[in-house]
């Protein structure tokens, strides 16, 4: 209910600050989204935000820290454990270990509500073949990933057509309803 969409608040006001490299306040805030989320005992929502914190530790280089959220996030997670799959995967790559990192890779091969997963996945598995010389198949994966990435814009700028369509057609009505009003005032 309402607590869950407030305490779920703090994580989403973290990520820019995440972005916009000021990590500090990303952390305070992620922080306090999981105190409150934990308090409500909401495994999805705990889910999404050890995810977050997963994230925040990734971007710091604190590995060990990092992957511990991302396998609490999947002890949790019911919905949609691609993403954290996908990180665990690009850890354990920045680790060397091209093993685990492929088989987490593989692991994202799967629906996931989060658009970017699949391209993420098709770069992940090009690096791992980088850093295994085997260069023929990191850049079959290369060419998928920029196919992907290419699909994911045309599409991305599809919605964002249609969206400023409907927009427009709100306007007009709009405008029409108040000449409307404006004309039913005179007649």
């Amino acid at each position: 209910g309402n607590n869950i969409s407030y305490a779920l608040s703090f994580r989403d006001l973290a990520m820019p600050w995440a972005i916009n490299d000021s990590i500090d306040k990303a952390f305070k805030l992620m922080r306090k989204s999981y105190q409150l989320i934990t308090e409500l005992n909401d495994s999805d929502a705990m889910s999404t935000v050890a995810n977050g914190l997963g994230l925040l530790f990734f971007k710091t280089s604190q590995l060990d820290s990092a992957k511990a959220y991302y396998y609490h996030s999947l002890d949790l997670k019911t919905i949609d454990p691609a993403p954290s799959y996908l990180m665990l995967g690009r850890i354990y790559l920045d680790e060397q270990n091209t093993d685990s990192a492929r088989i987490f890779a593989n692991k994202t091969d799967t629906k996931s509500l989060n658009l970017y997963t699949q391209v993420g996945r098709l770069k992940l598995l090009s690096q791992i073949e980088k850093s295994n010389n085997n260069l023929p198949k990191a850049i079959n994966w290369l060419e998928k990933y920029e196919d992907a990435v290419d699909s994911l814009y045309d599409e991305e700028n599809e919605i964002n057509v249609s969206n400023v369509e409907d927009q427009y057609n709100h306007v007009l009505l709009v405008n029409d309803n108040e000449r409307l009003k404006v004309r039913n005032l005179f007649f």
